[in-house]
């Protein structure tokens, strides 16, 4: 699933669960359209009553402390080194400023930087 970008969950995936699903009745599973209403009812005579409701909460990457620590150096030679693939497509000189005041901490510019890169690794990977 990762390698397509999907996001997935694996337990919910066995056809058994998936059946069973669907032989339940929709104002059961959704009562008042109540969203996972089944699976909260079953987590709540399981788990602590703090964690049941809890919002949901992603996963993102440390993308901010490689750019800053230990990609640092690759991250310069795939975007800002001299030659670098991106140089026709991008400002290499704009996102020299936004890594140097990224790395200084005085602006968050990880997802911009981010983009940058991949966009430069993909660019080099064409060649």
């Amino acid at each position: 699933s990762m390698q397509h970008s999907l996001e997935v969950r694996c337990p919910l995936l066995d056809h058994r669960v998936v059946e069973f699903a669907f032989r339940i009745p929709t104002d059961r599973k959704l009562p008042g359209l109540k969203p996972k209403h089944l699976l909260r009812s079953i987590g709540r005579r399981r788990l602590p009553a703090e964690n049941i409701d809890l919002p949901k909460k992603g996963f993102t990457a440390p993308v901010s402390e490689w750019l800053t620590g230990p990609f640092r150096d690759r991250f310069t030679d795939d975007v800002l080194a001299p030659g670098a693939a991106i140089g026709g497509h991008l400002d290499q000189e704009l996102l020299r400023t936004w890594h140097a005041e990224h790395c200084a901490r005085t602006a968050d510019r990880t997802y911009p930087l981010w983009a940058a890169w991949m966009f430069a690794r993909w660019l080099a990977a064409q060649e």
